[in-house]
């Protein structure tokens, strides 16, 4: 992977929104979310990062659907000094990430792409073949290692696999000497009881995936 520049968490943080707000999955109950804070979508479609206050909001944002900051959900054990950058990967390089440990073994993104035919999958398929390009891809990775995991965009990696189109090449790139603590990282033992409960009411192992 190449490194372009260092990224701020703020930055970060708006594009993990950004991603999903437009899921199919996920993106609904992100909306219904800021609803209810009284903020307006803008927060997340046109963020401005240097809005201390608008930060702060995603930051709730982020701490109510996924659990950023408050020690649970996809965040349990998440490490508090990640230093982020953003990177360009090839396609070669992005068929080695791993995927999130859910408790059901270890698999590379080539491995998922094999497998996986979710209907999540095929509409991104579909939109690549028609001129989409996704949000970035997250990545995190212990400090010194060599290959990242994906903690947000796994249907995104897995349909750029399948389609064989890498519509977008960049990813931002969080490290931590403590990542391996985050309950997440592939070679962990998985979310357990944290997978569908908890999280977003109803939702199966599977569609816990990003």
């Amino acid at each position: 992977m190449k490194i372009l520049r260092g990224a701020s968490e703020a930055e970060v943080v708006a594009e993990f929104l950004k991603a999903e707000i437009t899921s199919s999955r996920f993106g609904q109950f992100e909306k219904e979310t800021i609803a209810g804070l009284g903020l307006s979508e803008d927060l997340v479609t046109k963020p401005n990062l240097q809005d201390e206050k608008e930060n702060d909001a995603r930051d709730k944002v982020l701490g109510l659907v996924r659990g950023w900051e408050e020690n649970k959900y996809l965040f349990e054990n998440f490490p508090d000094d990640v230093k982020w950058e953003l990177v360009e990967f090839s396609e070669d390089e992005l068929s080695k990430f791993r995927r999130m440990n859910f408790g059901d073994g270890v698999r590379t993104v080539a491995e998922e792409a094999m497998q996986n035919s979710e209907f999540h999958v095929e509409e991104i398929v579909a939109g690549l073949q028609n001129g989409l390009v996704p949000a970035n891809l997250i990545l995190v990775m212990a400090s010194g290692g060599t290959v990242p995991t994906v903690i947000e965009g796994h249907a995104r990696a897995t349909a750029y696999i399948q389609s064989g189109i890498l519509a977008n090449p960049y990813a931002y790139l969080g490290t931590s000497p403590k990542m391996s603590e985050w309950r997440g990282y592939a070679g962990q033992v998985g979310f357990g009881g944290a997978v569908g409960q908890g999280y977003l009411p109803g939702l199966t192992k599977s569609g816990f995936m990003v």
